[in-house]
Order: structure tokens, then C-alpha cells, then sequence
């Protein structure tokens, strides 16, 4: 029996919610279930489901099985989101197990994956029902898992899309304001959607190249910014950074670009932004993103999407995201592993 408990740890324990309100059933159960099998026991009231989380089984004798419980059990089942199906284990009396009454009660529970074991229920049972329970529940728990997995890329992919697509805007604004004629807006034109295009091979991790983080700043900011009016400033060592560094670290500028493209310094010809670093020690590189001689800067009241995958991807570079929204201008500060020099 130690399998099924030695195959779960402290952040995703096995939680049994027992309704048992005769006998001394709850003593047993609740006994076998936390001493036996490690389980977190929650005893349930008639009028309360409150303690069954995504990960719970649900075990109840037959007493516990009175009008007030199943109308709130239904309920409750009903309420569920479309991955799942609580795991009910069900301790009937012997000449209720295979009867009408066992049928009718999968029926009114249909939102339930049920198994039934006739009382007085040996302890190998016991096992052997909650181990196939706990496999049913860590199924549907994988399903939301995907579930999860796949609103969330559908939504980076929109966010990505929309910065594209305002990115393209903006190389089209760009280009015609410097051009006097067609041919001088089409040279322009190409060059920075030909540089646009580079920029997503990199967002696509196909561009595996080591290279420096100077080089990589200007690949990722070269089709945005305006070289006349000397948008971009970029400040320190030469730094050679990993590939997987480096395509992490362009969702990051091409996020920041993209929101100074929207609403930043680089909405106005005379705005800039000045990216600079500096290495810390052997571990660690500090950056800084600054915008300067754009529209003055409003903290927003609610942490969007792309505030929230910055942070995110600053952590997975090893650092700490700090966002200062100066009315002069947005700062954002943030510290890598260091790179090697070049």
C-alpha cells in the first residue's frame, strides 16, 4: 500500500473528503486514509462541499447519502468546469450494492466517475479504489493542464500578432515621413521590413547565432526607430551572450519597443530610448531601458499582459523585473547572468 502514498509529496497530497455521519466510520475511514495512505482528511458537513478542491476524492457511507446532501452533491457537480468529473468512492450496504438503488445513484451523480464497494469495505479495496480514483482525477488534471497550456499560447499569439502588427504600422509611418518620393519610401520601406523580418527570426528561436548584446539591441530596435533623429542610445561593454539568452532577452526588448511604439517616446520623432548595462559581477549583468522626450507616462491600474510576460521572462533569465513609471519617461530596470566579454 505505501505506493499510492509514497508516489504523492507535500504539494500535491491526496485529499480525501469523507462524509460518513454514523458508526464509527469516520474513525476508521479517516484513520486508514491519513495513518495508510498519507491522505489529507477533511471531514464534511451535510450542507458544505466547500473543502473538494480540483485535486480531491470524495468518499461517503451510505447514511451520508440524505436528500439535503445529493441535492447539494448534484449541484455541485453540475458546477464543474467541462474537464471534470469528481471522483466519488461510495461504502453501501451489501444488498444496496447491485441493486436498482446503486443504478439510480450513478445516474443522479452522472457528473461523477463512481465506484461502488459493499460495507463492511477490507482495506485492500480501500486501496485499490482510491488508487484508481487518484489515476481517473490525475487524467482530468492533465486536461486542464493542456487546457491551460493552450489559452495561454493562444493568447501570446495574439499578443504577438498585435505587435507585429503595430511594429509594421509604424516602420510604414516612419518610412513615409522621411521619403520625398516613391522610390525613396520603397528603399526605406524594404530595408526595415527586411530588418523586421530578421527580427522574427529571432523571435521564432530560429536564428541560433551567438552574438553580442549590442548586436542584438540594434537587430531587434534598428526597424523602429528613427536614425535621424537618433532614436536609440545604447551604453556599455561588449557582451557575448547564449543563444537561448538572446532569444528570451528579444521578446523582452520587442516587447518594450513595441509598447514605446504605442504609447512611449517612440510615438514622437524627437523620442529615444537609451538602453544601457553594466556587469555586476561574474554572475550577474544589470539593464536598463530608458525612454526620454516622449508623452508623459501614466502608471496604469492594472498589470497587462505584456507587463506580466516581461516580468515572467526576466525571471526565466535569472533576474527581477523592475518597472518605474516617471511621468518623464518609462524606465525599466532588470539583471541577467552574465555573459562572457568579448
Amino acid at each position: 500500500m505505501s505506493s499510492l502514498a509514497d508516489s504523492h509529496t507535500s504539494s500535491n497530497s491526496l485529499q480525501i473528503c469523507l462524509r460518513a455521519p454514523f458508526r464509527r466510520d469516520a474513525d476508521y475511514l479517516g484513520h486508514f486514509f491519513s495513518e495508510e495512505l498519507l491522505a489529507e482528511v477533511h471531514l464534511l458537513n451535510e450542507d458544505s462541499l466547500e473543502t473538494v478542491r480540483d485535486g480531491s476524492i470524495l468518499v461517503c457511507t451510505q447514511e451520508a447519502l440524505s436528500i439535503n446532501f445529493l441535492t447539494l452533491l448534484k449541484s455541485f457537480l453540475h458546477s464543474q468546469p467541462s474537464w471534470s468529473q469528481l471522483p466519488v468512492l461510495m461504502i453501501l450496504d451489501s444488498e444496496f450494492t447491485g441493486s436498482e438503488f446503486a443504478i439510480g445513484l450513478r445516474a443522479e451523480l452522472a457528473r461523477s466517475v463512481m465506484l461502488i464497494l459493499e460495507r463492511p469495505a477490507k482495506k485492500i479495496e480501500l486501496w485499490s479504489a482510491t488508487r484508481s480514483l487518484l489515476i481517473a482525477r490525475r487524467r482530468q488534471l492533465d486536461l486542464r493542464d493542456q487546457i491551460e497550456t493552450q489559452a495561454e499560447l493562444r493568447r501570446e499569439l495574439n499578443h504577438r500578432l498585435k505587435n507585429t502588427l503595430a511594429t509594421f504600422m509604424a516602420i510604414y509611418r516612419m518610412s513615409l515621413r522621411q521619403s520625398e518620393d516613391l522610390n525613396g519610401f520603397k528603399q526605406r520601406f524594404d530595408g526595415r521590413a527586411n530588418a523586421l523580418v530578421g527580427v522574427q527570426e529571432i523571435l521564432r528561436a530560429e536564428d541560433p547565432m551567438r552574438r553580442t548584446l549590442r548586436e542584438l539591441c540594434l537587430r531587434v530596435l534598428s526597424p523602429v526607430v528613427d536614425s535621424e533623429f537618433e532614436q536609440l542610445v545604447l551604453q556599455g561593454p561588449d557582451l557575448e551572450i547564449d543563444p537561448s539568452a538572446a532569444f528570451t532577452l528579444s521578446l523582452v526588448l520587442n516587447e518594450l519597443a513595441t509598447n514605446a511604439m504605442k504609447y512611449g517616446s517612440l510615438t514622437v520623432p524627437g523620442g529615444q530610448v537609451h538602453i544601457s548595462w553594466r556587469v555586476v559581477d561574474e554572475t550577474e549583468t544589470a539593464l536598463e531601458w530608458r525612454e526620454i522626450n516622449g508623452p508623459a507616462v501614466v502608471q496604469p491600474k492594472t498589470r497587462n499582459y505584456g507587463t506580466r510576460f516581461i516580468e515572467a521572462s526576466a525571471l526565466q533569465l535569472g533576474g527581477v523585473a523592475a518597472f518605474d513609471y516617471d511621468p518623464a519617461g518609462l524606465i525599466f530596470k532588470f539583471k541577467i547572468k552574465s555573459s562572457r566579454r568579448t
